[in-house]
């Protein structure tokens, strides 16, 4: 045990010596031994000696550890060891020179605040402790000017430096953030604009897309930068070639009214970076007359400051400008100045043309190589689109399915999808926050933009976008479309059923092109037909589980509900009340009346089963002209009170025949759990034996198992 420990102690003597120093010269300190007038001995300066060369060493070991990848491990232990020495050192040497009276103590306060603002608190804090600490410890060894006051307010306003110092470090911290942040969005500002300007993108997408906005942001960067490249080889070819000052492509705005450098190369440091005019000046009469401009002698007749994409003096000796062309449009002039005074030739002119006509073709492939991504990109999402409609069973899945497809071809802010049954049109659902009014909403069969895409099988409006803003969309005129820069509403249709409509709209204008109106028109048809096998599933599920002549819950399904029902009764400790009737004397009914008249008399009591139970319950045809009833939630009490009450309306209804009005009755048998019961077949059996008990007893009634005896 022993020896364990002793080698412990080796071990953290090895690794830690510094700290083991730092505490010893700490305590030395303490002891006052570098006070004015202690005799210095030779410990006093071997210990001096020492934690100088271990605070070098240390010093360097941090800077190592700081670009050495190899030598990263445990730089907080580092640190904390290293600020350690360098307090004890400086406590040293502020109590050699006098203590608090030494002209030196600022440096206390210095290296408070810098240990604030350049390490983690973890090694921060303890050193300032320990700083205080020493304060306190060596304020014996030094005369104060009014006591202990003193040792007071310079602990306080190491505390105050230390506060400062790390304020600070957070302030500058936030400032780099900010900054970071503002120019990092000016940059992609910048870059959104060069593909505006250069055609490679429209204008922003909508809120609805934002996968498609960040594919779009990084083929546009992809697509810039490279353009760039391009221009920047095409420019500075030309000036090194002509031994131009500056060679410089500017580009118009979408106003024709400003020009902006999107490229150059020049030797001069007075380049403008912001827009000028581009009617007024020199290079006005370029995009004025939109003819090529050589100009010789040019400081003596135009003087400085005549070429706005300069700001400086910059010399200028003769200039050259051509128009840059595209399919017969003016989208820029490109411009070159240099020292000589010698007008350009009729050569350097027919270069200049044709290096605007390459930086049109290096645009051109550009726009092209961008397209055949944008068509590549917007491909995968159809197909992608497509598969999410594939799977689709519900009505909710093919809503929500409906709108991620077209969402993935197109960015949209409103969209509904429309169902038409029986001349009513139901919104089975909708996104966006001017078609959430409509959410679940059912309206009449109104002409309006939505019925006519429907009644002509093709998709309004033609183009996309509404001639009249104050257009009747949809048959209300709850809401308006007239801030939608786009509109386009695809009939559903499914052979020759028009199943519904699908309305998109933006608030964008011309957003519906006509690739995506044909991407949509499909997704359109797949939706159709998605729609209809969900209708289908759906008619097929309540087939399933519903009785056909009267709409109740069949038996099968009202089996899996009473589990169901009877597992939440067991876990939440609440009654469940089972009803068991059937219709008295069917067979008499049945037998006199026809069996026509005995559905309508099975039907019409159903009918009053189904208004008279709550929604949490459950009515079902059990069998022939027997029913069932679940009561959640419900005691006997309870039970035996809705019994009559549907006892009593089943006995106020008069059947019409061939033969005459007549009346039926019912007899009711309920049971309860647990009374009566913890099982399923027990609440059965015990319900059904009630029931028997009233045919037994007179018809016409309800009994309550538990007032039968067993």
């Amino acid at each position: 045990m022993v020896e364990k420990v002793i080698h412990t102690l080796k071990l953290g003597m090895g690794h830690w010596w510094g700290l083991f120093l730092a505490v010893a010269a700490g305590f030395m300190v303490a002891l006052g031994w570098f006070a004015p007038g202690s005799q210095t001995s030779a410990m006093t300066l071997m210990a001096v000696s020492f934690l100088g060369i271990a605070t070098a060493y240390k010093v360097i070991a941090r800077l190592k550890s700081t670009h050495d990848p190899d030598h990263t491990d445990g730089t907080i232990a580092i640190d904390l060891e290293l600020m350690f020495l360098f307090v004890v050192a400086l406590a040293v040497f502020i109590q050699f020179t006098g203590g608090t009276h030494s002209h030196f103590y600022p440096l206390n306060y210095a290296l408070a605040a810098f240990m604030a603002a350049f390490h983690h608190p973890s090694v921060s804090i303890p050193a300032l402790l320990l700083q205080i600490g020493l304060e306190f410890l060596g304020s014996r060894h030094t005369p104060f000017l009014s006591g202990s006051l003193d040792l007071y307010i310079h602990s306080g306003l190491l505390l105050v430096f230390y506060v400062f110092g790390y304020v600070a470090l957070h302030l500058e911290n936030f400032h780099l953030k900010l900054n970071f942040a503002r120019n990092f969005e000016r940059e992609m500002s910048r870059i959104r604009q060069d593909a505006r300007d250069f055609r490679l993108i429209g204008t922003s997408v909508s809120r609805s897309s934002r996968n498609r906005e960040d594919a779009e942001k990084l083929l546009s960067m992809a697509s810039v930068e490279s353009l760039h490249q391009n221009l920047y080889f095409i420019i500075n070819l030309m000036g090194e070639t002509m031994g131009l000052s500056s060679c410089v492509l500017l580009w118009l705005d979408s106003t024709g009214q400003k020009l902006t450098i999107k490229e150059a190369s020049t030797m001069s440091p007075y380049l403008a970076s912001t827009p000028f005019n581009a009617i007024k000046g020199t290079i006005g009469n370029v995009v004025r007359n939109q003819q090529p401009l050589i100009l010789g002698d040019f400081a003596t007749r135009f003087g400085a400051g005549a070429l706005p994409y300069y700001n400086g003096p910059q010399e200028i000796g003769s200039f050259i400008s051509v128009p840059v062309f595209e399919n017969g449009q003016l989208r820029g002039v490109l411009c070159g100045d240099r020292i000589e005074a010698e007008p350009f030739s009729r050569e350097h002119l027919r270069l200049f043309k044709n290096a605007a006509e390459q930086i049109i073709r290096a645009l051109a492939s550009e726009r092209t190589f961008h397209s055949v991504e944008q068509s590549k990109f917007e491909q995968e999402k159809f197909f992608q689109a497509s598969a999410m409609l594939n799977v689709a069973l519900g009505l909710e899945e093919v809503v929500h399915s409906a709108f991620d497809a077209a969402g993935s071809i197109v960015p949209f802010d409103e969209a509904a999808l429309v169902l038409s049954q029986d001349k009513q049109l139901k919104f089975l659902g909708v996104r966006g926050d001017l078609m959430s009014a409509m959410e679940g909403r059912t309206l009449p069969h109104k002409r309006s933009l939505l019925t006519i895409a429907m009644e002509n099988r093709h998709h309004m409006p033609v183009n996309g976008e509404l001639r009249d803003p104050n257009q009747l969309v949809v048959p209300t005129g709850e809401i308006s479309f007239s801030g939608m820069g786009s509109v386009l509403i695809f009939p559903l249709t499914v052979g020759e059923k028009v199943l519904g409509a699908f309305i998109l709209a933006a608030t964008e204008k011309r957003i519906f092109s006509r690739s995506r109106r044909d991407m949509l028109g499909v997704i359109a048809n797949q939706v159709a037909v998605t729609l209809q096998n969900a209708l289908m599933y759906q008619k097929l599920e309540t087939m399933a589980t519903t009785d056909g002549l009267t709409g109740l819950t069949n038996h099968r399904t009202f089996q899996e509900k009473f589990t169901e029902m009877l597992e939440r009764a067991k876990r939440t400790g609440n009654p469940l009340s089972v009803i068991i009737t059937d219709i008295d004397k069917f067979k008499s009914v049945n037998d006199t009346y026809g069996h026509p008249i005995g559905d309508v008399v099975i039907k019409r009591v159903a009918s009053i089963l189904d208004k008279t139970v709550r929604t949490i319950d459950l009515a079902a045809r059990y069998g022939g002209e027997e029913f069932a009833l679940l009561l959640e939630d419900t005691d006997a009490d309870g039970a035996q009170i809705l019994a009559e009450r549907i006892r009593q309306e089943v006995e106020k209804q008069v059947f019409d025949s061939q033969l005459g009005p007549f009346k039926s009755t019912m007899s009711l048998g309920i049971a309860t759990y647990p009374a009566q019961g913890i099982h399923k077949q027990q609440l059965i059996e015990r319900a059904d034996k009630a029931l028997y008990y009233a045919k037994e007893h007179g018809r016409n009634q309800v009994v309550h198992s538990g007032t039968v005896a067993r």
